[in-house]
């Protein structure tokens, strides 16, 4: 248009700017308004409008003021319109775009049910003392059979609202369906409603209005404003969610909300519900609604003056008819006038003169002509009343929604074709018919105490159930409106059927979605969480949070900062900025600890994920939060068995050759310490060297054990030289300012374990008690004999009854709590701070105390140390015996010859010289193949004694195997600076093995071992 102005060198006219002053904040409360401006129904009617909030300088403007005194052209409010009205204020209604008004008394919801019987027994806080409001609530206690003079609650005169409530001033407070519920949300608080309207309550919502002066002088331009406002609630209620959006983004609002957008989607229902639209014509105004309105403000002492007249409405179509029919009814009273006087002056005439006559027929002629005319305008109007008729039946059988009316019989005398189409019946199956054989057995009871309630005035909407032609059921919401004489009796009623079915099956189809999703949310191990990005806010969190978090979900609820507030510390600031990040993003992935109620620690690995709408706008951020802290443990004890299997590989590799080297340094110790006397000035320096080369041979031997290598090589163990030789190395390990003190019993039986593992196992109890003590202390090291005369519970494990010896070792350092004694001999449970423990140490001490056949149990408490005990098995006394008392001189070995194999020279030379010295024959091989010729030559080997890990593609048990198949009689055992008992083969043979290093007494022990587990036959030579 403006191209087109241009090129006829038109100047386009400039759009009348007009003000539009709201009620209240910026919000969809008003989108229609908006709507006109956006899609520019206002500028197609030459207006530009200024939209100006309710709020001025933080408090709110009286609307009909604005208008009366000129600061704005028109103004939206409710139906305190008619306070103002009653004062004299000069306003006109133009179209009350609610139909319903929105007014209601919330209270926090407590289980019981809110009535108006209910509500007249509690503390009521409104803005007002006598307002609208208050004769709503009024009215509706009324309706409810009380006396609002009598029963009315205690009145509040209250400043916030929901706050109040809160904070205990009231019990129930004056709100509005827009965003009491949004509100009651925020707050965290579960609220019930009563709404008046739901009681028969019939006030008009939000209205349009202007002054009585614009309306006089710019009809056309209000005309034209009303018309444009209209179209843009249609668009507004067609297109919700683009305007809800497009007012989040383009008004700034006074009072602050935590989410605008949301907030605004929010009344979308809420206003779609109060126009009644498509339903009832946008705009519908009724003056009788008004007066009646007005009769209901009068009564609760709100108005003293008279009801409005026409002019309170904008009317100009019916203004114009109404001057119409008044001229045609002056005129025809005019005419009737006028035939009886012409009747009455022929009548005199008659009797006065016939000269009069003629012009008696003429009046009377001239009277007739002017009746006709007359009865021509009241045809006339009979004819507009038939078109306006025409209009009415085809707006209705337009209607998507159906369209009934009841006689006070509830007998169907009309309806429309869409009520029709919901029953799947002709309008001739219908009309005349009562409406109970219409419904469903539950419709019926429904429709009796509804039908009831309009006969009071009510006309609340409600659901009923249509039994269809086919046999189906269809689903409908009635919206009635009671129907009276002028007397004020009930005469029926009609009512606005608005067909759900298709609706409520999408409800239940949803409803079932949302149980299934429900049942599945619940019974997830996993937590599942939604939140607004905006405020992030903790919108949905499922049962899981309770058990992982240890907090209830309420108490999430009431405390936003309760999820940041339980991450650990150390993670804290980390997880925040995370979060912050989400609100963009709506994704993250991140693992942290929080702190559960009663100081344990969980991780978490939390994962979000964003939600947005058709606009790809982030409305909100889902996510799954899993409890990861026994993965984590076993991703520990993984990495942490995988660190073990290193070391345990390393000191395998390394423990042959070092067992070799040892093996050379101590056979020839012994050797040297054989020929020297005791009283020898070197004989104590030979004794130390030996004594250290046996200490080496352990520490590789603790390694092994450690690293998890070797099983437990059980034997009888000396107490006292035990307690004492590791009371010296926890003094040179622990430090100086630690003191330990041993303590055995005397006549202490023989001890029977893994004396390296007891060792390593003693090494640890030392390290933790010197953790234990931070500013020293003092460590005792004790052993006593234990006597259980029945099956007893030691530490968690059963122990037969017996005898037992118990080593313990106590301290005098922090102590542990009671409650996490159970827990110290978890794996990788540790009170220790992090990296300063593995959390394996009293695992491993109490697996090796059952694996012995024993128990380890722990005393503690917090402040007075702790004490670790050890129940191990006694030695069996025969075995005792053979072990520690078996010297070469037991041997049945004097000149038999051994057939050594060894690959390393310098191992076999010295193992050579040890066998010499037992009075041994002794004949040499560097390899399995050369052994075997050796064999060849000579027939008088009785012992072959090989080194398993060998050269030339021969191993120690490849050998023995072919000297067991070839020469059966031979005794074979196996030397290996590995870490093995015996070597098994899967056709079940077995070698006895002897571990480097080892001395004279451990070599000439094998020796006797196999004189004495096979002894000589008849047919074997030479014997042992």
């Amino acid at each position: 248009m403006g191209l087109l102005a241009a090129l006829l060198g038109v100047q386009p006219r400039a759009a009348e700017k007009v003000v539009l002053q709201l009620q209240w904040d910026h919000q969809f409360q008003f989108a229609g308004y908006y709507a006109a401006q956006w899609q520019g129904y206002y500028a197609d009617v030459g207006l530009e409008v200024e939209f100006r909030s309710g709020f001025r300088n933080g408090r709110l403007v009286n609307t009909s003021r604005e208008v009366v005194e000129g600061r704005a052209h028109f103004a939206t409010t409710v139906t305190d319109l008619l306070t103002e009205y009653d004062q004299g204020r000069p306003i006109v209604v133009l179209a009350p775009i609610y139909q319903e008004s929105a007014y209601l008394v919330a209270t926090p919801d407590k289980g019981e049910p809110f009535t108006p019987q209910a509500l007249s027994n509690m503390r009521l806080g409104l803005f007002r003392a006598k307002d609208v409001g208050s004769a709503e609530i009024g009215a509706m206690l009324n309706a409810a059979g009380l006396d609002p003079d009598k029963d009315f609650p205690d009145l509040t005169i209250i400043r916030k609202g929901i706050s109040d409530v809160l904070e205990g001033r009231v019990d129930a407070y004056g709100a509005y369906t827009l965003d009491y519920q949004w509100l009651a949300d925020e707050q965290g608080l579960k609220v019930r409603a009563l709404k008046p309207a739901r009681f028969g309550v019939d006030f008009y919502g939000d209205t349009l209005f202007t002054s009585r002066q614009l309306v006089d002088e710019r009809p056309e331009m209000v005309a034209a404003f009303k018309n444009a406002t209209l179209k843009g609630w249609r668009y507004a209620l067609s297109n919700g969610e683009e305007i809800a959006d497009r007012i989040s983004r383009e008004f700034t609002r006074s009072l602050p909300v935590k989410d605008v957008r949301g907030y605004n989607r929010h009344q979308i229902g809420e206003v779609l519900a109060l126009t009644h639209y498509p339903a009832v014509e946008l705009g519908h105004n009724d003056l009788d609604r008004w007066r009646g309105i007005h009769a209901a403000l009068k009564a609760a002492g709100v108005v003293t003056g008279q009801p409005p007249g026409p002019d309170f409405i904008f009317d100009p179509v019916g203004k114009q008819q109404r001057r119409q029919q008044t001229l045609m009814i002056g005129v025809g009273l005019a005419a009737l006038l006028l035939i009886g006087g012409a009747a009455a002056v022929w009548i005199v005439s008659l009797r006065r003169a016939i000269k009069n006559r003629k012009r008696a027929e003429e009046q009377s002629q001239h009277a007739r002509i002017r009746a006709e005319r007359a009865f021509g305008a009241l045809l006339s109007i009979q004819k507009n009343l038939s078109h306006s008729e025409e209009r009415y039946r085809s707006l209705v059988e337009s209607m998507t929604d159906g369209l009934g009316i009841l006689d006070k019989e509830m007998r169907l005398t009309f309806a429309n074709d869409a009520l029709c189409a919901i029953n799947g019946r002709n309008r001739d199956e219908m009309l005349g018919k009562k409406l109970t054989s219409l419904l469903t057995e539950e419709g019926r009871q429904i429709l009796a105490y509804e039908f009831a309630q309009r006969k009071k005035g009510s006309d609340h909407r409600y659901e009923l159930y249509w039994q269809k032609k086919d046999g189906g059921v269809a689903t409908t919401i009635v919206a009635p409106k009671p129907l009276f004489d002028a007397e004020g009796t009930f005469t029926g009623s009609f009512a606005v059927v608005t067909d759900i079915t298709q609706r409520k099956k999408i409800e239940t189809a949803l409803r079932a979605s949302e149980e299934r999703f429900q049942a599945m949310a619940d019974n997830l191990d996993e937590v599942l969480w939604l939140t607004d990005p905006k405020t992030t806010e903790i919108l949905y969190v499922n049962p899981a949070f309770e058990r992982i978090w240890g907090m209830t979900r309420d108490e999430l609820r009431r405390t936003p900062r309760a999820f940041l507030d339980s991450v650990h510390p150390e993670d804290r600031e980390r997880v925040q900025a995370t979060v912050d990040q989400m609100a963009i993003t709506g994704t993250h992935d991140m693992e942290y600890r929080i702190v559960r109620p009663d100081g344990s620690v969980r991780e978490i690995w939390d994962r979000a994920f964003p939600v947005r709408d058709d606009n790809g706008y982030l409305v909100r951020v889902t996510g799954i939060a899993e409890d990861i802290t026994d993965r984590k443990h076993l991703e520990r004890e993984l990495a942490q068995t995988q660190k073990l299997k290193a070391v345990g590989q390393l000191t395998g590799g390394i423990a042959h050759d070092f067992n070799n080297i040892i093996q050379v340094i101590k056979g020839n110790l012994e050797l040297i310490r054989e020929d020297m006397a005791d009283q020898s000035e070197w004989a104590e320096s030979v004794d130390d060297a030996i004594d250290a080369g046996q200490r080496g041979a352990e520490l590789v031997q603790q390694l092994l054990t450690f690293a998890r290598k070797t099983d437990l090589t059980p034997r009888a163990i000396h107490i006292p030289s035990m307690i004492q030789e590791n009371r010296r190395l926890l003094q040179r390990t622990l430090g100086e300012n630690i003191t330990i003190e041993a303590q055995v019993d005397e006549n202490i039986p023989v001890g029977y374990a893994d004396p390296h593992t007891l060792a390593n196992a003693l090494l640890n109890l030392g390290l933790n008690a010197r953790d234990a003590m931070n500013r020293g202390g003092k460590i005792t090291l004790s052993a006593r004999n234990q006597t259980l005369m029945e099956q007893t519970i030691v530490g968690g494990e059963t122990l037969a009854a017996g005898q037992y010896i118990v080593i313990a070792l106590a301290d005098t350092g922090s102590g542990m709590d009671p409650d996490l004694v159970p827990r110290a001999v978890e794996p990788f449970f540790t009170t220790k701070e992090a990296g300063a423990g593995s959390g394996l140490g009293l695992s491993m001490v109490q697996g090796f105390a059952v694996q012995s056949g024993g128990a380890m149990n722990i005393d503690s408490q917090v402040g007075e140390g702790t004490t670790v005990s050890l129940h191990l098995p006694v030695a069996d006394t025969e075995a005792a015996v053979s072990e520690n008392f078996m010297v070469p001189s037991a041997t049945n070995s004097k000149g038999v010859r051994v057939l050594l194999v060894e690959d390393d020279p310098r191992v076999r030379k010295v193992t050579k010289l040890m066998l010499e010295t037992l009075d041994l024959q002794v004949s040499i091989a560097s390899d399995g193949p050369e052994a075997l010729r050796v064999l060849e030559k000579l027939d008088d080997v009785a012992i072959v004694m090989t080194d398993v890990m060998m050269p030339g593609g021969m191993s120690g048990v490849d050998l023995a195997r072919q000297v067991r198949q070839r020469y059966p009689t031979l005794h074979i055992f196996l030397m290996s600076g590995h870490d093995f008992e015996t070597i098994d083969q899967a056709d079940g043979e077995s070698f006895p093995l002897l571990r480097k290093p080892f001395d004279m007494t451990q070599l000439a022990r094998e020796i006797a071992a196999l004189s004495r587990d096979h002894p000589p036959s008849d047919h074997e030579q030479p014997p042992l």
